[in-house]
């Protein structure tokens, strides 16, 4: 288990965003521990991703409208598509982060197409 220590406590914190399935499961290994200024994120398209959070990861569903609830199905195009249309979301969710780390695969759509977006913001 990892485990975070500060020198000073920073306003804003750190916000750890896992992007699609494998940035969810990397992420997990983050869940246990616990720091003040370490707030966890799980971004996916996909439900059934939302539905494996830990209880200290925050999940954010990404372009609802548009996918229904499915997978980008390997289509990074579908992934920033789903991004733009949660750019709301996305952005109250940065809103007060000092530095931002993107924990992403890059084979199944979500990672590929939403990590640039989310970079852009």
């Amino acid at each position: 288990m990892l485990t975070y220590q500060t020198s000073q406590p920073m306003e804003g914190g750190i916000a750890i965003v896992g992007i699609g399935g494998a940035g969810a499961h990397i992420l997990q290994c983050f869940a246990g521990s616990s720091a003040n200024n370490v707030r966890l994120y799980t971004l996916s398209p996909d439900e059934r991703v939302g539905f494996t959070c830990g209880s200290n990861v925050e999940y954010v569903p990404l372009g609802s409208g548009m996918s229904h609830g499915l997978s980008c199905g390997g289509d990074p195009t579908v992934g920033a598509r789903a991004a733009r249309e949660s750019r709301a979301e996305l952005q109250a969710m940065l809103k007060d982060a000092r530095l931002l780390v993107m924990v992403a695969g890059l084979g199944g759509g979500t990672g590929s197409g939403v990590t640039p977006v989310l970079a852009q913001m």
